[in-house]
């Protein structure tokens, strides 16, 4: 009895002493983790500069309030303050795993200037006779203004999304940062991009716009003044065009800007101007890297394969074609819209095989047979030298997404390798074997080609005149293949 009595006294002893250091860490905690809201008194303010990790709910309201929420013991290092009208908020220590949210509202607000991972938004019109706004680090921001002047700044990752009206919007975008105004109308826009930033703006009368690095600058409606000047591999609406070009023949000046031509009489005395547009080139929509599936067809057309070519029967979704075409020469017959054009490119076929099926090669002609050792992988490949003969018709287009391509034509193949690989599965582990013969592939192949492409997508299909092996050496089936371009250069 004296042996259970301790037993049940040490059980009892040993559960008070877990429930009370639950309670001496786990509760601490507990409470800690949960999140408080607190009023902090500020003088009147017109700018906000945040910094650290905050999410900010902005509101253009009748009086200044400034309201701060996260982890009870994180709000001490929370430091709102009010400097020369401007709002400062930080964060001191870590910021590792702490949650930070702000709601402000402000009668006034002409500046905001965010840096490290600040999230803005805000929630109702934003009314000011001007704006600044200058984002960097990996902040973000979305707003709907309505303002005479708005200046943007971004740097960095910035992000930035903005909607509503500005008559005069003048903006900047380096590093990775965004830009998203295509909401926004404006009379005005002047904008700057540099490294792989992109500003997508709107404007009605006049918009300026330099791209350098590999930026862009897009904009869906021309407006009714246009400058533009991009370098590097800068792009304006999808085309990079590099001003400023003049010449002088006499009395006469002549400006390149793009794709037009500013030309400048001066006739006695008196300037005439005249803009020319003149023709763009034609696009080269052969060259670029490829990808597609490969198949053959019986001499009636028909999928059915019979005799030793069902031996061959392809798996198509492991069939691929790829086609690097590294090299084209186009030569336009009429305004840059109907032409022909040739190149150079390399393509391999490869035909991987449904059965366990081994291809011997003899002078006489091909053998198939079904091999016994457990194969996971046997596929043909050829390797060509390619030349296409082409005639192309292609529409102009401002944008990218309009321009519409239709070709047809013959591909010259030049063979210079084939080979046979087969990948066993020996006890577990892959045992390979590659066969290099010409398996009685002709060295020549005649493809008739046909393209077609809208916009970044382009397709291509091939059929072969010739069969895939020599007549008599093996069955007679005439390859094809069908893909599309990944890659344009």
């Amino acid at each position: 009895m004296i042996t259970n009595y301790l037993k049940s006294t040490n059980m009892k002893t040993l559960h008070a002493i877990k429930t009370t250091l639950f309670f001496l860490f786990a509760a601490p905690v507990f409470l800690s983790a949960q999140e408080v809201s607190q009023v902090r008194e500020t003088g009147p303010f017109s700018a906000i500069d945040a910094g650290s990790i905050f999410t900010i709910e902005l509101i253009q309201g009748e009086n200044h309030f400034v309201e701060v929420t996260s982890s009870e013991n994180h709000l001490d290092n929370i430091s709102t303050r009010v400097r020369n009208g401007v709002l400062q908020l930080n964060f001191t220590g870590s910021a590792r795993n702490v949650k930070a949210s702000v709601t402000i509202i402000t009668p006034e607000i002409n500046s905001i200037k965010l840096s490290g991972a600040v999230s803005l938004t805000g929630t109702n019109v934003i009314e000011s006779p001007s704006l600044e706004l200058n984002l960097s680090g990996a902040t973000s921001a979305t707003l709907e203004v309505n303002t005479g002047e708005l200046d943007t700044k971004l740097s960095g990752a910035a992000n930035l999304t903005i909607s509503g009206k500005a008559e005069n919007h003048t903006a900047s975008a380096s590093g990775a940062s965004q830009i998203r105004a295509q909401q926004l109308n404006t009379l005005t826009t002047d904008v700057k991009v540099s490294g792989a930033s992109h500003a997508r703006i709107n404007a009605s009368e006049t918009i300026d716009a330099t791209a350098s690095g590999t930026s862009k600058v897009s904009y869906d409606k021309e407006p009714a003044s246009l400058t533009i000047k991009t370098s590097g591999m800068g792009s304006i609406n999808g085309t990079q065009m590099h001003m400023v070009e003049q010449s002088y023949s006499g009395d006469t000046t002549r400006i390149r800007i793009g794709s037009r031509d500013l030309v400048i009489i001066d006739d006695e005395g008196s300037e005439k101007v005249r803009i020319q547009r003149r023709g763009r080139s034609f696009r080269n929509n052969w060259s670029g890297f490829e990808m597609g599936i490969n198949g053959y067809l019986s001499p009636s057309n028909d999928f059915s394969l019979q005799g030793d070519a069902e031996l061959i029967d392809l798996r198509y979704e492991k069939s691929v074609i790829v086609n690097i075409n590294f090299f084209q020469q186009s030569f336009p017959l009429i305004k840059n819209n109907l032409g022909i054009y040739t190149g150079v490119g390399l393509s391999w076929n490869n035909y991987r095989f449904d059965n366990q099926t081994r291809i011997v090669y003899n002078r006489d002609g091909l053998t198939f047979f079904e091999d016994e050792d457990p194969m996971r992988k046997n596929k043909l490949t050829l390797t060509w030298i390619t030349v296409p003969l082409m005639l192309e018709f292609q529409t102009d287009g401002r944008k990218r997404s309009e321009r519409f391509h239709m070709a047809g034509g013959m591909v010259l193949g030049t063979r210079i390798g084939t080979h046979a690989k087969y990948v066993y599965d020996d006890k577990g582990k892959k045992r390979k074997e590659k066969d290099y013969n010409n398996f009685h592939v002709p060295p020549f192949r005649f493809d008739l080609q046909g393209r077609i492409g809208w916009g970044r997508v382009n397709l291509f299909a091939n059929y072969s005149l010739n069969s895939l092996f020599l007549a008599d050496k093996g069955p007679e089936l005439y390859p094809f293949s069908v893909g599309i371009r990944l890659v344009n250069w």
